[in-house]
């Protein structure tokens, strides 16, 4: 095991990144990033993607000689929209294939083999939402199935 120093967030931001890369029948390598909101404005076909984005939400104590805290890594699954049954299906899958890889036994809970992490829990940040090319119109068909993914991450 190696042991979380440095700039933390970024680490585990790039370590959630990794294991989320490998789940190459959902997502493309390149279509998993961190902080890169101008992957929605890539062509609808190269959907979907995987954003992960930085944490507003974290506790940092140090109760005992032992620093503990926690930190929340939020995440966007966006589906390029088809049809309703096709592209509300596909969204499922997606985040099913998330949930399922980070479930699976080795070290992505540890966030890639890290000393002192768990991450505890994914839950969602949020609804699933519609993202549309035309916000004014509220008859438009979304663009995008997108929800946002809190990944909960114990350090110890």
């Amino acid at each position: 095991m190696t042991v979380l120093t440095g700039n933390i967030e970024k680490l585990l931001q790039e370590s959630i990144q990794t294991t989320v890369r490998a789940i190459t029948s959902t997502f493309g390598y390149d279509q998993v990033t961190i902080n890169d909101l101008a992957m929605l404005d890539e062509p609808i076909l190269n959907a979907p993607y995987f954003i992960i984005l930085n944490g507003d939400d974290f506790l940092g104590l140090q109760d005992t000689i032992t620093v503990n805290g926690t930190l929340n890594i939020p995440a966007m699954i966006v589906v390029a929209f088809d049809d309703w049954e096709t592209s509300l299906n596909a969204f499922r899958d997606a985040r099913q294939a998330v949930i399922n890889k980070f479930n699976e036994v080795g070290t992505a809970r540890s966030a890639g083999g890290y000393e002192g992490v768990d991450i505890r829990r994914i839950r969602p940040g949020g609804p699933v939402d519609y993202i549309t090319a035309e916000q004014d119109n509220p008859q438009a068909l979304p663009v995008f199935i997108t929800q946002q993914l809190i990944f909960e991450v114990e350090l110890f």
